[in-house]
């Protein structure tokens, strides 16, 4: 099992819990290179550091939001 990693600001010392991108894309329940791209097309936040992408929980769910969303709006048009 991966750890979180943890990181905190420099200008107001909080700190968040970031996912790697095997880590996230578990999470969203997709491939890490699909994930990958949706980063590349910008549908979803990500903190690079140095050649890592890293997630927060809050931008994946809020991704998963917006996925469910578009799902919902295909299938009423159908």
């Amino acid at each position: 099992m991966r750890l979180r990693q943890k990181v905190t600001c420099d200008s107001c010392g909080h700190e968040n819990e970031l996912l790697d991108l095997v880590q996230a894309a578990d999470y969203v329940g997709q491939h890490p290179e699909s994930l990958r791209r949706h980063v590349r097309y910008d549908d979803i936040e990500v903190t690079k550091i140095e050649r890592g992408l890293y997630f927060k929980e809050k931008d994946l769910q809020d991704f998963l939001a917006l996925e469910d969303k578009m799902v919902e709006a295909e299938s009423t048009q159908t």
